[in-house]
């Protein structure tokens, strides 16, 4: 091996970090740059422990973090808002139902919190809301870990749905609590 080409990523090398930096997944990149998929995982772990490679990589996403001015600690701080989100200050519920407060009286971090929102027609002609908040539990556990709070596998936590009643009435007969899961 020369000394230009310990120093320089092989073509090859360079499909894999094209392909790395588009979401970080070493392994799904080793198998597009042409390395066999039973062992792409292995060859991932080999290339991104390769000093000329790994200093391409922290080259280009520190050239596309500046680019995009986003920093560390805005991404820390958006986090902690679905980290830290308590969903009662935007949801009421009890007997009639779930509430969700409207939204021109929502926070910055309240709406942060929200991953997604529809409305749908459901029995009866009733007008339900769907509200996805975004994954609790893994965004504790990036915060815990950018902390340094502990090590450990990611939380994969998933998102909450509660289904909203939007104030049309319920026929008396229908017992049924607007759920929450």
């Amino acid at each position: 091996m020369t000394q230009g080409r310990a120093t320089k990523p092989s073509k090859k090398q360079m499909i894999f970090i094209d392909e790395y930096l588009i979401d970080l997944n070493g392994s799904r990149a080793a198998r597009a740059a042409g390395y066999s998929s039973k062992s792409a995982g292995r060859y991932a772990v080999e290339l991104l422990s390769k000093p000329h490679i790994k200093e391409v990589i922290d080259q280009r996403l520190a050239d596309r973090a500046s680019k995009s001015n986003v920093k560390a600690e805005r991404v820390l701080q958006e986090i902690a808002r679905i980290a830290l989100f308590d969903p009662t200050t935007v949801l009421s519920w009890g007997r009639r139902g779930v509430k969700l407060r409207p939204s021109d009286e929502l926070t910055e971090a309240e709406t942060a919190a929200i991953a997604e929102i529809s409305e749908t027609v459901g029995k009866g002609g009733r007008i339900l809301l769907k509200v996805k908040f975004h994954a609790k539990l893994t965004a504790l556990e990036l915060l815990g870990r950018n902390l340094k709070l502990w090590d450990g596998e990611d939380g994969g936590g998933q998102q909450t749905t509660v289904i909203v009643n939007t104030g049309v009435p319920r026929p008396p007969s229908d017992g049924q609590e607007v759920t929450s899961s």
